[in-house]
Order: structure tokens, then sequence, then C-alpha cells
């Protein structure tokens, strides 16, 4: 900006005290980036996530289903319920779920857990 008599007024952002605080603070981050930088952490050297819904997934063919549900979230409740007694689940659709998560989802677990799974599911203790 300017004064009436056409020279720059100084203030925050334009020089004076305020510059030299900013400068001190970027040279001190370029001093501590060293030591923050994390190795081994970036875009592609993450692990995949595993998908919340398998659709046609080969390695769930010989799993089989306990319970059809109508929505991601349900079938993930049970599916934790599951898991907090031990026993594996997957969840799986034929076709991918929309965006709010609707559709027939399916709740799948190995054949030798079948038992202890429609048990647990229907509220009775192992």
């Amino acid at each position: 900006m300017y004064r009436r008599d056409h020279t720059r007024r100084r203030g925050p952002g334009r020089g004076g005290a305020g510059a030299a605080r900013r400068h001190f603070a970027r040279g001190r981050r370029r001093e501590l980036a060293p030591r923050l930088r994390l190795r081994g952490v970036g875009l592609f050297s993450r692990k995949p996530k595993e998908p919340k819904v398998h659709v046609d997934d080969p390695r769930l063919d010989g799993w089989l289903t306990v319970e059809e549900y109508e929505d991601v979230s349900t079938a993930e409740a049970f599916a934790d319920r599951l898991g907090e007694l031990g026993i594996p689940s997957a969840l799986a659709a034929d076709w991918e779920p929309d965006r709010s998560g609707r559709g027939t989802i399916f709740l799948q677990v190995p054949g030798d857990h079948y038992d202890d799974a429609t048990v647990a599911l229907e509220g009775w203790d192992i």
C-alpha cells in the first residue's frame, strides 16, 4: 500500500519485524526437516489396504455364506463380532456396493468355522 506521499508502508507481510520472524521460522523448519523425515513413507511405498467387500475374489471360493446383508455397515458390524470371537470372516458381493454402501453383501467364513459362526450370530454362547 502507498501513503499519500507515495511512499510504501511497511507492515506485516511487507518486510519489517514480521518478515524477520517468517525468515527465521522458515530457516528453523529447514533445520528440523531432516530429523522429522520418515523413511519408507510415500505414495507408492504403502501396502494397499484390503477392501471392505471382496468382489469376485477367488480366495473366497471355498468359504460358506453365513448371512446376507443389505448394507456394508451392518455386515461389518457382524464381521467384527465374529472377529472378536476368533472366527475368521470376510465380506463378499457379486457386484460392487453403491456409493451409500448398499447392495447384497455376503458374510462368509471358512467351511470348518461355519457351525461356530452360525451359533455366534444367533446369539448363543459358544
